[in-house]
């Protein structure tokens, strides 16, 4: 899809399925052979390629990602995003295994993948709207309820090195800055519904896989904590084993009396109103609906997070309102800003204030004290729409650094100029996945159980 002249051109995935498997295997062989060297991230002539999962829309578990790639704004290399999904799904019932759009729109539009109906629609009127708010239009403006949507928000239209990409209301498509590639070609949105079925070469060997497979997810023990709280449910094991990023990893381990405030689980199953799942995940639903009726954020109706956003913003900025992981991943899921690159940028800021490298007259007046959830909230819309401090804040912790200079980098803790959020302590394949990852600064591209499938493997061989 040409967004500047809106050709469509169609082909079959012969020539990659050979050797590349599913999303992102079909993304980097055609940024790799197609993107000429002097392309860089906001050229139309970049390319922003949504690719299901090669077993997506099947019963097979686990099997309900959906990638997006691009030349990445962050890092300068190959950006990879990936998002449990219902909208992969529906992109295969209609025929199709990625999509990959090139240039630039005259004016904001999104795109509409209907069966074999491909259109690009106007989306004048959503620019400058939340994903919350796109969602909902887009639902409206194709008549269907039902529809699932990948959208952008205000970072992304604001070409916001950390912007994501949305689907529906609370499930990212972060890192890398994808959404700013999003909003850099004028796509606000992109919607499939697909009315078909995908067909399994031998149905009786794949069923009996999956059942192998699920049975073995089942039994695993960590598979009933996770249904119960998502990856929140280590929240006593990282702090045994000093996993925990406090004060911007200054700290392993959150201070003992804080510990039980704080308690992300204890949050989750206080506001819980109904469980969340997706299509072919294999724990059979670790997300859920909340509805937070006390507190500075009563009111509140958002979807639970991971331990990802309970470790970037609620404990690397010391906040210690139990319900602030809760507002600020709303927040940052509205505005269309990965929690990571909100997180590190902030927490750079709060160690550079602390330790007096900058003040007040570099902040536009804001007092960067840990543990002011009204302060980092403020500062997440900044970056949003670029506005005051928050204008250097969304260029990431490594480049705020370069602007700000005065040694300041020392503070920005990243990979390949990505802001890292984990602790990589304490498991050496998880710490060389995540430090050597393609993409920079998380684990999902790295081998982080490597070590771990060896033992097993030797372990089966005796």
């Amino acid at each position: 899809m040409n967004l500047a002249n809106g050709s469509i051109t169609k082909e079959p995935v012969d020539k990659y399925v050979k050797e590349w498997l599913g999303g992102p295997g079909f993304a980097v062989k055609i940024l790799y052979d197609e993107l000429r060297s002097w392309v860089t991230p906001y050229d139309p002539n970049n390319k922003l390629i949504f690719g299901a999962g090669t077993l997506q829309g099947t019963t097979a578990p686990g099997a309900n990602k959906m990638n997006v790639s691009t030349l990445s704004p962050v890092t300068g290399g190959w950006g990879s995003s990936c998002s449990d999904s219902y909208l992969g799904g529906q992109l295969k019932y209609a025929g199709y295994d990625s999509v990959v759009i090139e240039g630039r729109a005259k004016r904001p539009v999104y795109l509409w993948i209907n069966d074999g109906k491909v259109e690009l629609r106007d989306a004048l009127s959503m620019w400058g709207k939340t994903t919350r708010d796109t969602f909902d239009m887009v639902r409206q403006d194709l008549g269907d309820p039902s529809l699932h949507v990948a959208a952008i928000g205000p970072a992304g239209e604001n070409l916001v090195r950390g912007a994501c990409i949305m689907q529906d209301r609370g499930r990212a498509f972060g890192r890398c800055g994808t959404g700013a590639v999003m909003g850099s070609k004028n796509l606000k949105a992109f919607v499939a519904r697909g009315s078909g079925s995908i067909q399994i070469a031998d149905s009786a060997r794949f069923m009996r896989s999956v059942a192998e497979a699920r049975n073995m997810c089942t039994m695993a023990k960590s598979s009933a904590k996770t249904h119960e709280f998502g990856t929140l449910f280590n929240y006593n094991t990282k702090q045994e084993v000093c996993g925990i990023n406090y004060k911007n990893f200054q700290f392993l381990t959150v201070p003992d009396e804080q510990f039980q405030t704080i308690d992300p689980r204890k949050t989750i199953k206080k506001y819980e109103i109904s469980k969340l799942c997706f299509p072919g995940c294999a724990i059979n639903g670790c997300g859920r609906r909340l509805l937070v009726t006390d507190g500075p954020y009563a009111g509140l109706k958002t979807e639970s997070n991971q331990w990802e956003a309970f470790s970037t913003l609620q404990t690397r900025l010391a906040v210690e309102e139990p319900t602030f992981m809760l507002q600020a991943n709303s927040l940052c899921n509205d505005l269309g800003v990965d929690v990571d690159a909100a997180g590190g940028a902030i927490g750079w800021a709060m160690e550079c204030y602390q330790r007096k490298i900058i003040d007040e007259r570099d902040t536009g007046g804001l007092a960067l004290e840990w543990g002011d959830g009204e302060m980092v909230l403020k500062l997440i819309r900044q970056i949003a729409y670029r506005e005051g401090f928050g204008d250097i804040l969304a260029e990431g912790s490594y480049r705020a650094a370069d602007i700000i200079g005065r040694d300041s980098l020392y503070y920005a803790i990243h990979i390949k100029k990505q802001d890292l959020y984990e602790v990589c302590r304490g498991a050496i394949a998880y710490a060389l996945g995540t430090t050597t990852s393609t993409r920079g600064g998380g684990h999902t591209t790295g081998p982080s159980h490597v070590k771990q499938l060896l033992d097993l493997m030797l372990k089966k061989q005796r």
